[in-house]
């Protein structure tokens, strides 16, 4: 260690000079306090204080704010909201509906404003309560929205004839064969007077209607006077009998004057009577009293499949006439393609006899040449059906209105261990038949609780109750 004051070298560890006597003191040991940050003055426009412990420089903070402004870069929990308008609804006419937007939601946490829109008349809330007084088919639009977004749902509101019919009369175990000279024969304006006996109701049908919604297809035909008029009488036809008709009968009957015999109940003060079989049902030429005019369609009398089929005389030629009935639909298809299809015959006369053609058929034909089939893909889609006859006196056309209103059905896995063909027949919100061959097969329903009736296993038979609401569940059959 070298003096300091006068340079001379000593040992390490002296503690004075050897030569001068001076004392040789030590210069003290620099220690970095390791828990403390010393500030320091940052040099203008290079980096700002630490923040989370990490230093950002101030341009890239600056771009940063500028891209948020300009939208560029989107704020932190700005998500567009999701609208949820809930299920479709089949409901009847004065029933309280339930519109209930519960399931919309923001998946940042933002209030929602919900915004409904039904038949051209708005609402406000989460969910709604309304009742709709006419039959028909409604879209009930959802529109949410949080501070800066929005987002729409919708669901088919389908609203159908009130029914309290099943309701008045127990179900028929058989086919009444009715005495037509023991009952009393009354004009329809009487049937109130009458609610609990059986008798014969003579009228013209003033309007006709048929409501696939109840009991499977249900028609009704208003004698008298229109329903829901209180005067009027109707009868109705459940969609288990529909088949024991050559006809549909809400178009054979239409403006027609009829006799119905059978037990007159009251359903919403209306005198009714139910027809499960045609022997119910005759056609009269007069009547004793005048009803009202007919509301609906023009008193032409349908052409039967005998009428249309019968040669003209010889050498008489005639123009062609055409009309247009529903044989079928609205069905929804099996094969699982949202398909709702309608299947549409076209009555022809004429002679020469004319030909017939659609201006849609997608049978491709398969269905014969006076029959077209017409697939609609998307609910509340509409397509309108022209047929036009021609032969050599002259052309003449015919169309019809048809709208996919088929409900929404889910798919239920059936497999079949009986070793051979199960026909399966259920009914509830309803009614199929199916033939299911061995193996695995999808069927599509409308979801809910159904009665079936399952044939197999060399004729055995299989009744009860199954929950079919879930779509994919499975449903097997096998032989014990």
């Amino acid at each position: 260690m070298l003096c300091k004051f006068c340079g001379a070298k000593n040992p390490d560890d002296s503690l004075f000079c050897k030569k001068c006597g001076k004392s040789l003191e030590k210069k003290a040991t620099e220690v970095k306090a390791l828990n403390k940050i010393t500030p320091q003055k940052d040099k203008p426009g290079s980096k700002l204080p630490l923040i989370l412990g990490i230093t950002i420089p101030l341009g890239i903070i600056i771009i940063a704010i500028i891209l948020v402004f300009t939208g560029i870069i989107p704020l932190l929990n700005q998500n567009e909201p999701v609208a949820d308008a809930g299920e479709d609804i089949n409901t009847s006419v004065g029933e309280v509906i339930i519109l209930n937007g519960s399931g919309s939601y923001d998946s940042d946490g933002d209030n929602l404003i919900y915004l409904w829109e039904v038949d051209d008349r708005n609402y406000e809330g989460e969910t709604i309560e309304m009742i709709i007084e006419k039959q028909g088919v409604y879209t009930a639009k959802l529109l949410v929205q949080d501070s800066r977004y929005s987002s729409t749902d919708s669901v088919i509101i389908t609203v159908n004839r009130k029914n309290n019919t099943e309701n008045q009369v127990q179900e028929d175990t058989e086919i009444i064969e009715w005495e037509y000279e023991e009952l009393k024969s009354i004009p329809w304006s009487e049937a109130k007077d009458y609610i609990g006996e059986t008798v014969m109701v003579y009228g013209p049908v003033v309007a006709t209607y048929y409501d696939k919604e109840i009991d499977g297809g249900t028609t009704f035909l208003n004698i008298g006077k229109d329903y829901p008029d209180p005067e009027g009488f109707s009868a109705w036809i459940p969609g288990p009998y529909r088949s024991k008709f050559s006809q549909a009968p809400e178009i054979y009957y239409s403006v027609k004057s009829i006799s119905v015999t059978g037990l007159i109940v009251e359903v919403d003060g209306i005198p009714h009577m139910k027809v499960t079989d045609p022997s119910q049902i005759s056609i009269v030429e007069e009547v004793e009293e005048v009803a009202e005019e007919p509301k609906s369609e023009p008193d032409i009398e349908p052409i039967t499949e005998e009428e249309q089929e019968e040669e003209p005389a010889e050498g008489v030629l005639s123009a062609p006439t055409v009309r247009l009935e529903i044989i079928e639909g609205p069905s929804f298809s099996q094969l699982g393609d949202n398909t709702c299809y309608y299947r549409v015959k076209a009555y022809i006369t004429g002679n020469p006899t004319p030909t017939i053609s659609f201006n849609k058929d997608d049978s491709m034909g398969s269905l014969g040449g006076g029959i077209s089939q017409v697939n609609l893909h998307n609910k509340g889609e509409s397509f309108t059906l022209e047929a036009t006859a021609t032969n050599s006196q002259g052309t003449a056309s015919d169309s019809i209105t048809l709208i996919h209103t088929c409900q929404d059905h889910i798919p239920i896995l059936v497999k079949n261990d009986t070793g051979g063909t199960l026909t399966l027949s259920i009914s509830g919100p309803g009614n199929y038949n199916f033939s299911i061959p061995p193996g695995q097969q999808n069927i599509y329903v409308i979801p809910g609780t159904y009665n079936y009736t399952a044939k197999g296993c060399g004729g055995a038979v299989l009744s009860g109750t199954y929950d079919l609401s879930k779509s994919g569940d499975e449903w097997d059959f096998w032989c014990q």
